[in-house]
C-alpha cells in the first residue's frame, strides 16, 4: 500500500493498531492521525531519538508494506 493509498482511507486508526511493532505505530500515528498534515521532519522531531525524516519515511513505508489493499472497496484492508 502507498502512502498516498493510505491516507485516503477511512480506517486508518484500526490498520495502525493492527501493526506490531510499536515504533512503526508511533511512527505512523504521528505522521497520520494528527491534526493536520505534517512532514517527515516533524514526524522526525517527534519522534526523537536520532530519527532522520527519512528514516521515519522508511519506517513508514515498511509498516504499509505489510497491508494489502483491497481494489474492490476501497476502505477494506487485509493485513
Amino acid at each position: 500500500m502507498t502512502i498516498r493509498q493510505f491516507r485516503r482511507l477511512a480506517r486508518r486508526r484500526q490498520i495502525i493498531d493492527s501493526i506490531e511493532d510499536p515504533l512503526t505505530q508511533r511512527v505512523l500515528r504521528c505522521a497520520f492521525l494528527g491534526p493536520g498534515k505534517r512532514s517527515w521532519v516533524q514526524v522526525a522531531l517527534i519522534i526523537g531519538g536520532d530519527n532522520t525524516p527519512n528514516t521515519v519515511c522508511q519506517i513508514a513505508h515498511r509498516g504499509l508494506n505489510s497491508v494489502t489493499f483491497a481494489r474492490e472497496n476501497h476502505d477494506t484492508i487485509e493485513p
